[in-house]
């Protein structure tokens, strides 16, 4: 289990790696963009050589890169609304090299390290739900996705109710360890399966080429964590 949260770990690194390089061959910040690939590349380093370097110094690296990894808008009045979202939407892939780091030094144990994963996992959940409101920031890649399917505002926006109602239920539950119930277990897994394959169709890149495929992979193939954590915990709590 260990061998295979840090594989999906890597492929999360490979892939911000993927995008960064996309996005400085589009004509990106050469700077800003060279820093994210290099505190990627070195955060990569840092978990197949961990002797290299200390616990604290690693953390930091990890700090950097999970910032490094929020978006930055021009627009300074929605900022902080972007970025306190964006923290919450991708809890569980900030906290990933942290834990992960920490379960290969043995800090960890197995099940110290599921259940931090699972809290982050839920509050992953909380973020899209908060983010599928439209209380804090417009949720233009869920109407985006949505549309996609439909044309009708009104079945979109029950959906994005929907949303906003089932994830929030569902964060919680995973943060106050309500997994014990299996159901809420197996709908974490239906409904992140549904939304990796909406994201998948609705994000396939109109014009194929070479660019567009790795771009649309980078985007892609590492939400596969989202839909493996939950058959772990699946797993797990048929142990209890």
């Amino acid at each position: 289990m260990k061998q295979l949260f840090t594989r999906l770990t890597y492929l999360v690194l490979l892939c911000f790696c993927l995008s960064v390089i996309l996005e400085m061959y589009d004509g990106g910040d050469v700077t800003i963009n060279s820093v994210k690939l290099a505190t990627t590349l070195f955060s990569i380093f840092i978990l197949r050589l961990r002797t290299f370097i200390n616990t604290s110094s690693a953390f930091v690296i990890f700090g950097i890169l999970g910032f490094l990894t929020l978006p930055i808008t021009s627009k300074s009045e929605s900022y902080f609304q972007v970025l306190g979202v964006d923290l919450l939407e991708h809890a569980l892939i900030i906290v990933l090299p942290f834990i992960v780091y920490l379960w290969k030094s043995g800090i960890f144990n197995t099940e110290k390290s599921l259940n931090y994963l699972r809290v982050a996992f839920g509050i992953t959940f909380i973020g899209h739900g908060i983010y599928a409101s439209g209380l804090v920031v417009a949720p233009t890649q869920f109407i985006y996705i949505l549309s996609f399917f439909s044309n009708s505002k009104e079945l979109n926006d029950l959906a994005l109710y929907f949303i906003f109602a089932s994830d929030i239920i569902v964060g919680v539950g995973l943060i106050v360890h309500f997994y014990e119930w299996k159901l809420l277990l197996y709908y974490s897994f239906f409904w992140v399966a549904v939304v990796t394959l909406a994201r998948f169709f609705s994000f396939f890149p109109k014009e194929v080429n070479f660019i567009n495929l790795l771009d649309f992979f980078s985007i892609i193939a590492w939400r596969v964590i989202y839909i493996l954590l939950p058959l772990v915990l699946i797993k797990k709590n048929r142990t209890i």
